[in-house]
């Protein structure tokens, strides 16, 4: 019998590394896009300037323009 495996028979390469390569491509980029702006302007709210006071009156308006909920804050303090 001959044992030589002929170019059908032969297994598929194994491409586990290039496929986790891109998988975390992929999460890294969906990460700096989505995920990083948030973190950063939270940071960035850190150095905003800070007050005493009381909060008198708030109100929340909300409405729909181009299928996108809108919301609007009113907020007076003393």
């Amino acid at each position: 019998m001959d044992k030589r495996i002929t170019q059908t028979e032969r297994r598929p390469k194994n491409n586990s590394k290039m496929l986790g390569f891109i998988f975390t491509l992929t999460g890294g980029l969906v990460f700096y896009f989505f995920g990083f702006p948030p973190l950063k302007y939270g940071y960035e709210s850190k150095s905003w300037p800070k007050t005493q006071g009381t909060i008198t009156q708030s109100e929340i308006s909300s409405w729909i323009k181009d299928s996108n909920s809108q919301y609007d804050a009113q907020i007076n303090y003393s």
